[in-house]
């Protein structure tokens, strides 16, 4: 995956329990450091602010995969409806 070049820096401090906390995260989210963690974080902050928030298009998406079940069930009663109407129609053979 591309990764933008970044050439600006940012510098701030911790307490050694904020240290360690950030360091807990890194380890069991899989983050390769500091860096990345707080990117993330800082950019889950951007999307929540423009209502982008991963629990925003989570919701989105059970509301698309509900109306998709629902047009499911719509299309197998008209199927079953149509075979009704051709099944009175049909000629029966003897």
């Amino acid at each position: 995956m591309f990764t933008k070049v970044k050439t600006r820096m940012v510098t701030f401090r911790l307490s050694d329990e904020e240290f360690y906390s950030f360091r807990k995260v890194c380890i069991s989210e899989g983050f390769g450091s500091f860096s990345e963690l707080i990117r993330a974080g800082i950019q889950e902050v951007l999307a929540n602010r423009h209502g982008n928030s991963a629990e925003a298009l989570r919701a989105e998406l059970e509301k698309l995969n509900a109306r998709v079940e629902e047009i499911g069930r719509d299309v197998k009663q008209l199927k079953t409806l149509r075979r009704r109407k051709f099944d009175d129609i049909a000629p029966v053979s003897p």
